[in-house]
């Protein structure tokens, strides 16, 4: 059993993110999970990713505020505890669309 504790989660910072705070919650550097990876991002006011594909599949848990999500042709507001998929090769943008309220989101990602 690995725990970690979200206040000694190492920070980590991703291309293509503006806005965001993250930490890593398990896998890569945080444990030794080997199928997946989970982050946890706080998004400021208006935070956002680029629009872009990843060789990843992903999984959004939003815990906290209304995230915007969109692959570019459909956009959905998702709020708390609502959650969303991305299969590889998807592309994918999300943005905090609170001018004042930061939100916040769980990522689990499959491991590279």
């Amino acid at each position: 059993m690995k725990v970690v504790r979200q206040t000694d989660a190492p920070h980590y910072d991703a291309p293509g993110h503006s806005g965001f705070e993250m930490k890593r919650l398990q896998g890569l550097e945080a444990s030794d999970a080997h199928f997946a990876w989970m982050g946890l991002s706080r998004l400021a006011p208006g935070g956002h990713t680029d629009l872009k594909a990843s060789d990843a599949e992903k999984i959004y848990l939003v815990l906290e505020g209304d995230i915007e999500f969109t692959d570019g042709e459909t956009t959905v507001a998702v709020g708390m505890l609502d959650s969303v998929h991305f299969p590889r090769g998807a592309r994918r943008q999300l943005r905090n669309t609170s001018a004042v309220s930061d939100a916040l989101v769980v990522l689990v990602m499959e491991r590279p």
